[in-house]
This record gives C-alpha cells, structure tokens and sequence, in this order.
C-alpha cells in the first residue's frame, strides 16, 4: 500500500510542469521531479544531494538563502520570488520559487519543499519593456526620464559629499543641413554614431542621455573641479570633428555646449538643465562649435 501510495505520489508530480523539489536544511535536493532536471539541465543522478549554490551564483546564493532562512525562522511559505539559475551548459535563466517549511512528525523542521517554474520569457519581456520606457529607441541612449532619475541620485549624493556635478546640454551645429541633403537615414546613423563615441569619452558613472531630435544631455556627477567639465566640453567638440564614415560619406560634426554647475548655478534639477540650455543658445548665437558655463553669459 505504502509502495502504491509513492508511485500515485510520483506520477502526480511527474504530469506537472512545474518543478517540485524537497531539500534537506542545508538545502541539497533529495526529492524532485524530472521538471527540475529539464529546469537545471542537470540528469536525475547528478542532480541528487546535488546543493542549490551548483546551480545559482555567489550573489543569487545570498538571496535564496536568505528567502529560506526567512522561511525556517517563521515557519510561514513565501510569497512567489525571481531566482536566476545557471544550467550546467552555463545558460543562465530565471525561475520563480515558491518555499514552504517541511517537519517530520514530531513537529521538528527537516527541510524544505516547493514549486519551481521558468520564467524566463516573461523576464525578458518585462527587461524588453523597462528598457524601452528608459532608453531612446534610436540611439539605446537613457531618456528623459531615466537621466532625471540618475540625476536626481546624483544631487543627492553631490549635497551629502558636498561635492559639484555638471549638467551639459549639447546641440548639434546645422544638423538639420544634414538630414536635408543626406536623408533622414544618414542623419539617423549619425546620432547614433555620435552617441557611441560621447559614450566612449565618458566616465563610467557619468551619463549620456538623449532628449530627442539632436539634443543630447550629459551629466557629469563628482566633480571635484570645474575645470574638469571644461576639459570635457573641449575632447567633445574634437572629437566631433573626427569624420565619421555614413554610407560612404565622410561626415564631420560641430555642436554647441551649455554648462551648469552644482551648487554654483543652482540647486535643482530643473533649473540646472534650464540653464545649461540657456548656456548652450548663447554658444549658437556667438558663432557656435564652442562650450560656455552659464555663470559666464550672466556677467
């Protein structure tokens, strides 16, 4: 009866597409279906005793101890949480865990079972759409509403270190020449082009943002001086006039650049991309390809 009562048990858990697993305390597998082994890309002999750290890296291993360990002190399931895995051809892929307590008896906890599902697909989406929300969808440039984010961190970190930041508003010199006499294809290349090469000047925690048409916005966060926003305003606008090659054509570019210094100018966001906007027209109506602070067009 007892040998009945497990297979019934088995080919239940067999017809399912979720994973269902038992672990012991120290979280090696002991009980699992063939789902977990599709899930892992591990077969069933590796895969027993086998610890779920195999299959998950050092930061994930943290998490997932920490969601078992929550469920071990409260004796309470948890809710549904992402878990990335690390299948055994080194693909990596996403799960959704749900945990609960296992006791024998007498009350004492033993272990832990629950249900795995992949979620891979749904993942991606939803990474497909965060990204499309935040980023320009010519250039893959942060947008508006992802550099207001990083530079509203960047205030706030700028007024606990009491150190500067600089926001750049750069505009490109006749482009509109560009998409006129080239086509709106080259002109669209050429944003592009110059979106990777003003991301290669960069540092790696300052930003590029694109805000639509030719504009393009940089924040430059930790500055210790603010002779280091000049000194990028000017390896810009050389490197803008290196040619870039478009459809066999050799384009160069020129653009006008507005600075606005934190705390100098200002103390809020709106109004440091207001001035340097401000900055940047005074630049395109004294002669263009050239960088002013705003601190020099109020004097």
């Amino acid at each position: 009866a007892l040998r009945h009562s497990e297979e019934k048990y088995r080919t239940i858990l067999e017809s399912i597409q979720e994973g269902y697993f038992e672990v012991n305390l120290k979280g090696n597998l002991l009980f699992f279906n063939d789902s977990v082994c599709e899930l892992i890309g591990y077969p069933r002999n590796e895969t027993t005793n086998m610890s779920y750290k195999v299959f998950t890296n050092e930061e994930t291993a943290r998490k997932v101890y920490q969601a078992f360990n929550k469920v071990y002190k409260t004796g309470k399931p948890t809710r549904e949480f992402d878990w990335q895995i690390i299948r055994k051809n080194g693909e990596s892929r996403y799960i959704e865990a749900s945990v609960s307590l296992q006791k024998d008896f007498s009350g004492k906890a033993v272990g832990f079972k629950g249900i795995i599902r992949d979620i891979t697909e749904r993942k991606q989406i939803h990474q497909q759409l965060n990204h499309m929300a935040t980023h320009d969808a010519l250039t893959a440039l942060p947008n508006r509403t992802l550099f207001m984010d990083r530079l509203q961190i960047a205030l706030a970190q700028s007024k606990r270190n009491r150190n500067k930041l600089a926001v750049m508003m750069l505009d490109l010199d006749h482009f509109k020449d560009v998409n006129d006499n080239l086509g709106h294809i080259v002109g669209d290349k050429l944003l592009k082009e110059i979106g990777n090469r003003l991301t290669g000047i960069l540092r790696h925690n300052d930003t590029v943002a694109r805000f639509g048409g030719d504009e393009f916005v940089i924040l430059l966060s930790d500055l210790e001086r603010v002779e280091y926003a000049a000194g990028v305003a000017r390896v810009i606008l050389k490197a803008l006039q290196k040619p870039f090659l478009l459809s066999d054509k050799e384009i160069s570019s020129n653009a006008s650049i507005g600075i606005a210094i934190y705390p100098d100018d200002c103390d809020d966001m709106e109004s440091l991309l207001k001035k340097s906007d401000m900055a940047m027209y005074s630049v395109k109506t004294s002669g263009r390809n050239n960088y002013k602070f705003f601190c020099n067009i109020i004097h």
